[in-house]
């Protein structure tokens, strides 16, 4: 593992950021059509920063090295939604208007 760490640091110019944009590229350009390149650490750390969409999502929860990523999105996202519906009802009970950030914010989570 360490000797992984240094040949992609040798190669990224010693530089934790061009070894991060090398990663996160491997893992768009593969790991979206179900390639998996990445070992199990990189694909867990990129896919809880850099999700991909609903649809790349969907697809990737058949595969079995992603659905305990996905279940624990899930359940992350939903106690988001939770928290959301719960702050939404108590701003509504103190006004009528619903302010624009909380309802873009929740056209977004509906994404």
């Amino acid at each position: 593992m360490k000797e992984k760490v240094k040949l992609a640091l040798r190669r990224n110019g010693n530089n934790y950021r061009n070894v991060f944009v090398a990663d996160y590229e491997l893992f768009i350009k593969n790991e979206a059509l179900g390639l998996p390149r990445l070992n199990k650490v990189a694909r867990e750390i990129l896919f809880r920063y850099c999700t991909f969409s609903r649809k790349y999502r969907e697809a990737l929860s058949l595969n079995p090295q992603y659905q305990p990523l996905m279940e624990r999105w899930n359940v992350k996202q939903g106690t988001k939604d939770h928290l959301l519906d719960v702050f939404t009802r108590k701003i509504q009970t103190m006004t009528d208007r619903l302010p624009t950030e909380v309802r873009k914010e929740a056209e977004f989570m509906k994404m």
